[in-house]
């Protein structure tokens, strides 16, 4: 149970560092390319992190467990929005009135309906596939086209980057992301194992 706990904290901890460092990353990159932290983590960060789901959803479809990528990927965004966002919250207030982040609503509830509609017809093959693909390239293409730099406060650290600490940031940060996941979803497991056979 040591082990099991340990694995628990240390994937915690994994987590803090590598959201701290790829958040810091993508403000330094959005900063460099002259773009709003929103449109940064509209791709960086929301890839990097969306990058254990892929390869879970992947593995699952090859191996014929369409159900489970279908859930992954559905789960993962009621965490996002109920979950994540709800904490978040609870931390720090969220400024949403700007004119970006209204519009990337309007994007979020179009995928969402895109999703039901591709879904409503029983099967998601390669033609939806590819609908949703293109739907992708048409919202990045607009966020990167629209996006500028803003006036937000950064720490004097992230501000004066250069590339190559920003791509450090980024890679650590990404890197421990997904380790941290594994081992506290790997410590998790065994506890809840061991719980179980316990009460047996």
């Amino acid at each position: 149970m040591i082990v099991e706990l340990l694995l628990v904290l240390g994937g915690l901890a994994l987590l803090v560092l590598g959201g701290d460092l790829l958040v810091k990353g993508a403000v330094g990159l959005s900063l460099k390319l002259g773009m709003t932290p929103l449109v940064v983590g509209l791709t960086v960060v929301a890839f990097g992190t969306s990058a254990p789901e892929l390869l879970v959803s992947l593995s699952a479809a090859l191996k014929g467990s369409s159900g489970i990528a279908m859930g992954n990927v559905v789960g993962s965004n009621i965490a996002n929005v109920l979950v994540i966002l709800g904490i978040t919250a609870l931390v720090s207030v969220i400024v949403t009135k700007g004119h970006d982040l209204r519009e990337s609503w309007g994007m979020m509830i179009f995928a969402s309906l895109l999703l039901i509609a591709v879904a409503w017809t029983g099967e998601i093959g390669r033609i939806e596939g590819a609908i949703l693909l293109l739907a992708l390239g048409a919202v990045l293409w607009r966020q990167l086209s629209t996006g500028r730099a803003d006036e937000a406060e950064v720490d004097g650290t992230t501000l004066g980057a250069g590339w190559g600490r920003i791509a450090l940031w980024l890679g650590l940060g990404l890197v421990l992301l997904p380790v941290g996941a594994n081992l506290l979803v790997n410590g998790a497991t065994e506890i809840a194992r061991a719980s179980a056979s316990a009460r047996r």
